[in-house]
């Protein structure tokens, strides 16, 4: 009986060890993720939550933000919902981790220009100075010895983009589409030791923007010639297999209906305006037949006067042969 209640006490004591630990390892997990990203992108990222399965071999992860370059209005310059991770367990203690997967959905991108600088070409310029080896904000550098990773597959779903057709302007200046979904493959392989956090997080948001640019979508000139001019200067993440599976949606021609409209909402409240404006044409008729008549007048006055005028003179001259005569 004592055997008993010792092993259930030693189950007990394990069970809380195990909780304790997942609270622990979640939090650990949160950092490392919002320092991988702050480290790469020069901007703020942070991770709402993390969820790490000790006995499972998954990892779940929620609301990565990254924030926008300073000075910029949209809320963020990329989000993502949701993050599911599988694992390979006997390889959680080595320094290179195997995971067959890595499945991230919803993810919503802002690109956005303001006074002559767009924030994704200030996100592009902090990529080149990390893969440089000169990082962006070294103030925010992981600490040494983290794992690297080697990804079978990394599948991107329901990507959202929103992007400015002018520097200025609102809505009905902006054009969003869909991007079903951004698959890459083998991801740290080819006996490199896998790659980082901060190095994943740089290869998804360069997957995405590289997307963006072949999805066919008939972006703005200068908004498409900064995007590949960025993705120029970095590594290429061809090598991974990037495609898009799916139907790209919405895009240009939507925007463009949508300025059309609004120029025509326009021009129909000049119209009415305009319109409202027919009483006030009238009275300025009316002023102005007026003064007419009054000219009119004025003239046969004038007709008149010359009249008299020519008779007197026409009497003075009789008058003038009757005495000389």
């Amino acid at each position: 009986m004592k055997l008993v209640k010792f092993l259930l006490f030693l189950v007990i004591i394990a069970v809380i060890g195990l909780v304790v630990a997942g609270f622990f390892i979640d939090g650990i997990a949160v950092k490392a993720v919002e320092e991988g990203g702050t480290y790469a992108l020069g901007v703020d990222t942070t991770l709402d939550s993390a969820s790490i399965g000790l006995t499972s071999g998954t990892v779940g992860l929620s609301g990565l933000t990254i924030a926008n370059p300073a000075g910029f209005e949209t809320p963020h310059f990329f989000r993502m919902n949701s993050a599911n991770v599988a694992v390979t367990l006997g390889s959680l203690m080595e320094d290179t981790v195997e995971v067959p997967e890595i499945a991230l959905d919803g993810l919503s991108v802002n690109l956005e220009d303001f006074q002559g600088k767009a924030n994704y070409e200030r996100i592009l310029e902090n990529l080149g100075r990390f893969e440089s080896g000169e990082a962006p904000a070294p103030e925010s550098a992981p600490a040494e010895g983290g794992k690297s990773f080697v990804i079978k597959t990394i599948a991107i779903t329901n990507v959202s983009v929103s992007a400015t057709l002018l520097p200025i302007g609102g809505n009905a200046t902006r054009t969003t589409f869909e991007i079903p979904e951004i698959r890459l493959h083998d991801v740290g392989s080819g006996g490199d030791g896998g790659m980082t956090l901060p190095e994943i997080i740089n290869l998804v948001v360069k997957a995405v923007l590289g997307a963006i640019t072949n999805a066919g979508i008939n972006l703005p000139g200068n908004l498409l010639q900064g995007l590949q001019g960025g993705l120029g200067g970095l590594a290429d993440v061809g090598k991974f297999g990037g495609e898009i599976v799916g139907e790209i949606t919405g895009g240009l021609g939507e925007a463009i209906g949508g300025v059309t409209g609004a120029v025509d909402d326009a021009l129909g409240g000049v119209s009415e305006a305009l319109g409202g404006t027919g009483e006030v044409g009238e009275a300025l008729g009316g002023v102005l037949d007026g003064a007419g008549d009054a000219v009119d007048g004025v003239g046969e006055g004038v007709k008149d006067a010359l009249g008299g005028l020519g008779g007197l003179l026409g009497g003075n001259k009789d008058k003038k042969k009757k005495d000389d005569g």
